[in-house]
């Protein structure tokens, strides 16, 4: 009985890291990350179909990572409660009031290099902010530029979170850059 035992356990240790391997097992949990506000750094409001892009780019690059996964907070809510408790809502009191329930908060702006009625030929500017919200510090900065349509501001963003969790990004901004030049180039 002992020897079916002993066969029986050497082939379960056999097989755990093949079965460990094709469920994506690892060893620390995943890190939270809270997606804050999309801001628009503008004089003249971008449209929410841009904000939504750059959020829903995030969202899709933080689950893609072995290591992040998003925390969704409403934000408003959270400010609101942090009033009724007769504070100011402050970065340290956001921080304090998501408390451990998440790792990290994610700031993102949005710049347009012109805003003025008639700007067609603008550049777009997104930088991300990650914060560490038990010590309520910025850890990491990056900015990435990108063409005013979707698909480049969809790329751009991609590359920014990858930078910003140092993974892969899902699309590459260059790749589209030199498909827009050939598009041109035929036309």
């Amino acid at each position: 009985m002992s020897r079916r035992l002993y066969t029986l356990f050497l082939c379960l240790a056999m097989l755990f890291p093949n079965i460990a391997k094709a469920q994506d097992f690892n060893i620390f949990a995943k890190q939270r990350v809270v997606i804050a506000d999309i801001i628009d750094m503008n004089d003249r409001p971008l449209s929410d179909a841009i904000k939504s892009v750059v959020r829903t780019n995030i969202i899709e690059e933080c689950t893609n990572s072995d290591d992040f996964e998003v925390y969704e907070v409403n934000m408003d809510d959270i400010r609101q409660q942090i009033i009724a408790d007769g504070q100011t809502p402050s970065f340290a009191n956001i921080c304090k009031a998501i408390g451990s329930s998440a790792d990290y908060i994610n700031f993102t702006s949005i710049k347009a290099s012109a805003s003025t009625i008639g700007s067609r030929n603008v550049t777009i500017f997104i930088t991300c902010s990650l914060y560490r919200i038990g010590t309520a510090s910025e850890i990491l900065v990056h900015s990435e530029e990108a063409e005013p349509n979707s698909e480049a501001i969809s790329a751009a963003t991609s590359n920014l979170v990858a930078k910003l969790i140092g993974t892969k990004p899902k699309t590459s901004a260059r790749k589209y850059k030199a498909y827009v030049i050939d598009a041109r180039v035929r036309r």
